[in-house]
Parts: structure tokens; C-alpha cells; sequence
């Protein structure tokens, strides 16, 4: 299968105006997230949450989906839970293309 790639914008903009100001939409519910992925046919498991804040973690975190936070954002990731941090936009490529199985993963 080949793997696809989704761009939104901060509010999630492939949801119309309704849903994005519902209060069960907000995150860190995983509720826009899981919209999402119905909308792709993708489950949780295919999905990589790419987030700024700890809001973004929690919401990948309760849809059940990895997350990695980037540290180049205006609002830093800081302290914010996440299994994985990246600092340049060339290590989130690395991290897409070792999930997809294009390159091998790095060893510890």
C-alpha cells in the first residue's frame, strides 16, 4: 500500500467550521484526528501526529497514533510528552521515509 501524505492547517482544515468549533472537537480530544483518518480510510496504526505542543501529543496519544514533535515551530514543544523530538525538518523526512520502509532504521 502505497502511503499517503496529508497536510492541515493548525485547526485541522479538512473539517468544515461546525465541526472544528464543536467542544468534542478541541484538542487535546482526538476527535479531529480520528475525523481524519475515517475521512483517509487509514486506522491509527498507518498515522504519524506531527505536532508543536503538548496538546498535540495528548490529542495522538488518546487517538492511539505515534507522535513526534518538532522543536522548529513558533510555539516550542518544550517539555511536552512525545516518544520522539526532532529539531530540523531533514530528521522528519528520515523519521517518514524509516516508517514507510524506504531507508533502514537508524541503530542505537
Amino acid at each position: 500500500m502505497t502511503p499517503r501524505v496529508v497536510v492541515t492547517d493548525h485547526a485541522f482544515g479538512g473539517l468544515d467550521q461546525e465541526q472544528a468549533t464543536a467542544k468534542r472537537f478541541r484538542k487535546p480530544h482526538p476527535g479531529h484526528l480520528l475525523e481524519v483518518l475515517r475521512r483517509m480510510g487509514a486506522g491509527p496504526e498507518r498515522a504519524l501526529f506531527v505536532g508543536d505542543t503538548a496538546h498535540d501529543s495528548d490529542c495522538a496519544r488518546a487517538a492511539h497514533v505515534e507522535c513526534v514533535l518538532v522543536d522548529w515551530a513558533a510555539r516550542r514543544s518544550g517539555e511536552a510528552p512525545a516518544p520522539r523530538r526532532v529539531q530540523r525538518f531533514a530528521e522528519l523526512v528520515e523519521l517518514v521515509d524509516e516508517r514507510n520502509g524506504s531507508v533502514p532504521a537508524a541503530t542505537a
